[in-house]
């Protein structure tokens, strides 16, 4: 199974709730897809995230990365070699990590399908379930704690709570917020840089 080429697509989706963190308020996904072709016709199939604000990384850059710098790199190489081509692609670029997973998610994709089976079999299939978090977007503290007390109920026992926003009241939503869902809830709090060192000492404390 040889890689043969690599095309680009956008990925554009509105949310039905905003995504609120400390640095962003995002309203809909705006993502680059990757498919990467083999010469037997099997494809895979990825996704890279532009976050200018965290990874440093835009659509643009995204697209410049992999058409110029990963596409290079691989093409013409077996799927098989899979820890030769993830080689390749750490190596054909500094940092770029977003672009660098998209073209890695399409290739594992492939791997997989070399073996007719889903991925998670090919790893090992040890679990059938995992368990995530359910992000919590940072908001008045009513809002949060009516938001965590509708994902409770859909079955989540995890929240990722965003904070970071206003510094002096996060103590406050998280404190509300597990006064709300109780003690067996995992809270898992996510401030996306938007504490000073100083801060974070101090309200983690």
């Amino acid at each position: 199974m040889k890689i043969t080429d690599i095309k680009l697509f956008e990925v554009e989706a509105p949310l039905i709730t905003p995504f609120k963190t400390a640095l962003r308020t995002v309203d809909k996904i705006k993502n680059i897809g990757v498919y990467v072709y083999t010469d037997d016709g099997h494809i895979g199939i990825g996704e890279a995230v532009p976050t200018a604000a965290i990874t440093g990384e835009t659509r643009e850059s995204i697209i410049n990365t992999i058409n110029h710098y990963i596409k290079p790199a691989i093409l013409g190489m077996e799927i098989e070699e899979l820890a030769l081509i993830m080689e390749r692609i750490d190596q054909s670029i500094i940092k770029n990590t977003s672009a660098k997973a998209a073209v890695d998610m399409a290739i594992y994709d492939l791997f997989a399908k070399g073996f007719h089976a889903p991925l998670y079999k090919v790893l090992g299939g040890y679990r059938k379930e995992l368990v995530t978090n359910i992000t919590i977007s940072v908001n008045n503290t009513e809002e949060m704690v009516n938001d965590s007390i509708k994902a409770v109920n859909r079955g989540y026992k995890i929240l990722k709570v965003k904070v970071g926003k206003d510094p002096e009241k996060d103590v406050e939503r998280v404190v509300a917020i597990r006064k709300a869902v109780g003690p067996k809830v995992k809270i898992r709090v996510d401030a996306n840089q938007g504490w000073s060192p100083k801060q974070a000492i101090r309200i983690i404390r």
